[in-house]
């Protein structure tokens, strides 16, 4: 039998435990409100989603990311951003795509705009990106949870308009925007190592951008673009040796010291003697001659016209240093080589080289005011006059080259007062 004194006991324990499991409750509720306070937006990251347009959800994003609460946070922002540029992007795409059928069918197509269709494209692929450089980050428990880059639906989206970046560089060239072109396929080229793409198979045309891409970089002086997109164009087969001359130029403008120089100077050496470059022959000519390194340069314009007696880098180079010889002799000075050495490199040339016909023209009057008797003296005006003339009618500007020895061929071949002569002498002070 159960002595009242027990069941008291029972019935107080009860309510202890009772007790006890209320306040179990209660804490428990309470950091599950705490933790859904966590889990909730934050007020930044609240305005974004907000937001109507791109621009409005661009302009909030950028001033507040540092206010976004998790790299969670962050990815979806940008995701937002990707969703109001591609929603533009599809609008305009179903416009294109209607305008195609009407002109099958001889119908009247609707205006849109280009420009907004293609940064909305370059706009779209750079918010995804961006998205997916946080979606890919562990979490504060260091767990990856990837939300958006599995879409299949997002990613052949995504495909389109990324492709649609190689025609958007196309349509801004067209306009005459070079920066616009450089704005477009980088977003294409750079895009395409992210790991939002990776999936994707390599476009057929790829190399061929990552070239002509390089290739305004560089006309735009942005040298470090410039060599990385030629890196991309040297995977493609079709393209590899043109980037890799590229590459040579690129760094031929990106020297800081000497050690750079010589660096350099080594690589050249080396795709020359492999590869018999002509690129790296005249990187190296300049170079060289730049540097005053005279016997390295006769050095390698011997070992060029080995290869090819009628290379004309070769033949320009050996003429104008036998020509510098035989001007800094003192005593007897013989024309003869040089006058040679530039009819060698005249024939070899295609005839639109101005210095050539000077050069010659020069090296024949200078043999001619050695020379005492007048008829063989003027033979030789005679004979530079039409070379001098040539040089004046492709290269006008240069008059240093051409105009005072051309005077002198006029005065010799006819006379001073010849109305040609004169006006030489009145425009150049002669």
């Amino acid at each position: 039998m159960t002595s009242r004194k027990t069941k008291q006991k029972h019935k107080n324990n009860k309510f202890i435990t009772f007790k006890l499991m209320k306040k179990i409750v209660v804490m428990a509720a309470m950091i599950l409100g705490v933790s859904s306070a966590f889990a909730a937006d934050s007020d930044a990251l609240k305005a974004i989603m907000k937001a109507k347009t791109y621009a409005e959800a661009e302009s909030l994003l950028n001033s507040s990311l540092s206010q976004l609460a998790s790299d969670a946070e962050k990815a979806k922002a940008y995701n937002k951003l990707y969703e109001l540029s591609i929603k533009g992007f599809e609008e305009i795409s179903v416009l294109i795509g209607e305008n195609q059928k009407a002109m099958v069918m001889k119908e009247e197509q609707k205006p849109y705009d280009t420009a907004a269709y293609y940064n909305n494209a370059y706009n779209a692929v750079k918010a995804a990106v961006e998205c997916d450089k946080y979606d890919g980050k562990p979490d504060a428990k260091g767990k990856v949870k990837i939300l958006y880059r599995e879409n299949p639906e997002r990613l052949q989206k995504l495909s389109q308009a990324r492709i649609e970046l190689v025609n958007a560089g196309q349509w801004a060239d067209g306009h005459g925007d070079e920066s616009g072109l450089l704005k477009y396929w980088s977003m294409f080229l750079d895009s395409r190592s992210a790991e939002l793409f990776s999936s994707l198979p390599k476009e057929p045309f790829l190399g061929q951008v990552a070239f002509y891409a390089g290739a305004y970089a560089q006309r735009a002086n942005d040298f470090k673009m410039a060599d990385r997109y030629f890196d991309i164009a040297l995977e493609d087969s079709a393209y590899h040796d043109k980037a890799e001359n590229a590459k040579f130029e690129v760094a031929g403008r990106n020297l800081h010291s000497k050690a750079d120089t010589l660096n350099y100077i080594k690589k050249l050496e080396d795709l020359y003697t492999a590869k018999n470059s002509a690129v790296a022959f005249s990187v190296l000519c300049k170079l060289y001659n730049a540097a005053n390194m005279t016997a390295e340069l006769n050095n390698l314009v011997d070992r060029q016209l080995a290869k090819n007696p009628k290379d004309f880098l070769a033949l320009a180079y050996r003429a104008q240093d036998i020509a510098d010889k035989v001007s800094r002799e003192t005593e007897t000075q013989n024309w003869d080589p040089a006058i040679e050495a530039y009819k060698a490199l005249l024939e070899a040339s295609d005839g639109s080289q101005a210095f050539v016909f000077a050069g010659l023209g020069q090296c024949l009057c200078k043999k001619a005011g050695l020379i005492e008797v007048r008829a063989e003296q003027r033979a030789l005006f005679q004979e530079a006059l039409p070379l001098l003339e040539k040089a004046r009618d492709l290269d006008p500007d240069n008059n240093t080259a051409w105009a005072y020895f051309l005077y002198v061929c006029y005065g010799s071949v006819f006379s001073y007062n010849d109305s040609r002569a004169i006006e030489i002498k009145e425009k150049f002070g002669f």
